[in-house]
């Protein structure tokens, strides 16, 4: 459930300047491989947080806090709440920006909504943030554990243990340095301009994006340097396979390279951690790129009505602020056989309506000014 979710964030984080966010989660080795809980507010917390974060992260991590209570901290490096906003948070339609026109909108409802889910579930919601450096929510609920139930396996970190981060951005990599350290590696961080022998001095693991990796003399030198020569494996995070054309052709010759593809799930790549040589050289094997997740199937338009769309054109404009709700709406819309414009609010609504005909609108109550009613007849 979490990564079909961060998938769909990580997908609609292409709207956003590169070098977008990293979503990563981690579900500690204390959480029962089965656990009930209700996704609907996981989705509405990761939406609130997916809209106001631009740059950085957004990160879920999951720990039992007791035999029966789960904890979920959903953090991100977004704008922040401002003080004075923080105490009517949870209360519907409030909003720290109400313009009509304001870059990051929505009806206020969504925290709201939250709140009255866990607590319907006897749990509890609280946020700690800071005003321009990001926010964290934490959710505590009971749980009901399956009967059948078993404990997760335990991967123990200890053969290779010393792993080194050196990232785009220092919050994302201090995360990251956090998050292993929680499973067992001793971490440690490097800056981009680190030389190649303070690089793999004391490192087994090098844990790098592949933004840094283009910019690092030190992380392109290792990855051309024979396997026979005893040098830390390398992890390369990365978005989409049209990102590691940048490193060719030194990345199809290189022998020590694991690719993870985003949205990172730690969880799942202990394995890899403990036994990196059964994952470097995957990238040379079409297809075979060990822990990622598969690339999306090009669009196909597919009618599910037989009758012929209406003259004179059949594209939508689709005006909507949460990219969540943006690229599945579109997607829907697109699946019917329609072309979709989609912008983020009234203005840039009024923008498109001026520059190109439409056959119809779709759009929320709050997203576009009053004018925009008038273009449309």
């Amino acid at each position: 459930m979490l990564e079909d979710q961060a998938q769909i964030i990580e997908t609609t984080g292409a709207a956003h300047p590169p070098p977008g966010i990293d979503v990563v989660i981690s579900v500690l080795n204390n959480v029962p491989s089965s656990l009930y809980l209700d996704a609907t507010y996981i989705f509405r917390l990761l939406s609130n947080a997916e809209k106001f974060c631009t740059d950085g992260y957004i990160c879920i991590v999951v720990a039992m806090d007791s035999e029966s209570q789960v904890e979920l901290k959903i953090s991100d490096t977004g704008c922040g709440i401002p003080e004075s906003f923080r105490g009517g948070l949870f209360e519907p339609y409030q909003q720290a920006d109400s313009s009509l026109t304001r870059p990051r909108q929505g009806t206020g409802l969504g925290l709201s909504i939250v709140k009255q889910l866990v607590q319907s579930m006897s749990g509890t919601v609280d946020v700690e943030s800071v005003e321009g450096e990001g926010s964290t929510f934490t959710v505590k609920l009971p749980v009901a554990l399956p009967s059948l139930a078993l404990p997760k396996p335990i991967v123990v970190l200890t053969v290779l243990s010393r792993l080194t981060v050196i990232y785009r951005q220092q919050r994302t990599a201090r995360l990251f340095a956090d998050l292993w350290g929680q499973y067992g590696l001793t971490t440690s961080l490097a800056a981009l301009d680190v030389s190649f022998a303070d690089l793999v001095e004391d490192a087994d693991l090098i844990w790098a994006d592949i933004e840094t990796v283009s910019q690092s003399d030190a992380l392109k030198h290792l990855m051309s340097v024979d396997l026979s020569i005893k040098l830390p494996t390398l992890f390369i995070v990365y978005s989409d396979a049209l990102e590691l054309a940048i490193l060719q052709p030194a990345l199809s010759s290189s022998t020590r390279v694991v690719l993870v593809k985003r949205p990172v799930v730690m969880h799942s790549l202990l394995e890899m951690l403990r036994k990196p040589e059964a994952y470097t050289n995957a990238h040379n094997a079409p297809g075979q790129v060990k822990g990622s997740f598969a690339l999306p199937r090009p669009h196909e338009k597919k009618f599910l009505s037989a009758e012929p769309l209406p003259n004179g054109g059949h594209t939508i404009l689709l005006v909507e602020d949460n990219m969540i709700n943006q690229h599945l709406g579109k997607r829907l819309l697109e699946k019917l056989g329609y072309d979709v414009v989609a912008v983020s609010n009234g203005q840039e609504a009024v923008d498109r309506v001026v520059q190109q005909n439409f056959i119809c609108c779709f759009m929320d109550c709050q997203a576009c000014p009053r004018s925009l009613s008038l273009l449309l007849q």
